[in-house]
């Protein structure tokens, strides 16, 4: 795994200099466009980062004035696949995320090319099941979620809480049908997901939610609210969870799939935080919510479980 090396030397000839921002990064400046030559020292001796040394402290991306690049140890426990994913996301947020990351953390917005660009890439297939798409391989999908977080902290949340938290309830309890309609959506369109869960009253103890579910026909009608969900406010669809009669307990909660523009959902407060700006926490309305029956997720009664 890489590290942070806060007392390596960097060296650059041709005329540049070499910085850290501390996080085992660096950048080459001097005013120039031609690659320059630059070396590391590392435990007292003196490290070409063009070369690839297996075991030592190697250089990924191009030392060419202006573009930053990193000095990393190899991990001999990558095998192709992996080390190609984190190739992709490391340049990706090195070149694209990072040099906009105060900007989009200062004014408190969802990168939207930022998310669509990372589905273009594929980012959003790992994790997922193969038959939706996905290469369903969660070790790539971590060192992305790594690398994703050197550009930005925000952007990653973004991330983990899509193809992680919020859609895992469709890949575990979803039905072949829901499966078909909402996976690809992430691993194809890059989709933003949430999980809403959490209530005024109700977060870790699942048992104490208020917000209500009565069946009408075709439809559950849901009444209620949740407060700090995660991607909130940009989700294409969500899970959320409500229940039929308290009395009940946990037994009386079911989860729902909410598609962005159910009549009756709307988005509410959004909270100021102190980090991870990109992504909103939002309070979320549900107001005689119509969800039709099949959006269901499992069982009635099972939402507990899934939760």
């Amino acid at each position: 795994q890489d590290r942070a090396m806060p007392n390596m030397k960097v060296t650059v000839t041709g005329g540049g200099t070499g910085y850290s921002d501390q996080a085992g990064a660096y950048d080459i400046a001097n005013g120039g466009t031609t690659p320059v030559t630059v070396t590391a020292q590392l435990d007292g001796r003196w490290i070409n980062v063009n070369d690839v040394l297996d075991g030592d402290a190697t250089f990924t991306g191009t030392a060419t004035p202006g573009v930053p690049f990193e000095i990393r140890w190899n991990d001999a426990n990558c095998n192709d696949a992996e080390r190609d994913v984190i190739d992709t996301a490391r340049q990706f947020a090195l070149t694209k995320v990072r040099p906009r990351a105060r900007e989009i953390d200062e004014q408190n917005r969802f990168p939207s090319d930022l998310v669509a660009e990372m589905g273009r890439l594929g980012l959003f297939g790992l994790h997922m099941p193969e038959e939706y798409g996905g290469s369903g391989d969660d070790i790539t999908f971590m060192l992305a979620c790594e690398e994703l977080a050197r550009g930005s902290g925000g952007l990653s949340s973004i991330y983990i809480t899509t193809i992680s938290l919020a859609i895992g309830p469709i890949v575990m309890f979803g039905n072949e049908e829901q499966k078909r309609r909402y996976i690809p959506r992430v691993t194809n369109e890059g989709a933003t997901v949430a999980f809403a869960l959490t209530e005024a009253m109700a977060g870790s103890d699942v048992a104490a939610l208020d917000m209500r579910y009565s069946r009408e026909g075709d439809y559950y009608i849901l009444n209620g609210t949740k407060i700090f969900i995660t991607n909130g406010a940009e989700a294409d669809f969500l899970v959320t969870f409500a229940t039929k009669d308290k009395a009940l307990g946990y037994k009386g909660i079911s989860a729902f799939i909410v598609d962005k523009g159910t009549p009756g959902f709307s988005v509410g407060k959004l909270e100021k935080k102190m980090g991870l700006h990109p992504a909103s926490a939002a309070e979320l309305v549900f107001d005689n919510c119509k969800v039709p029956a099949r959006n269901l997720l499992g069982e009635e009664g099972q939402g507990f479980k899934i939760a």
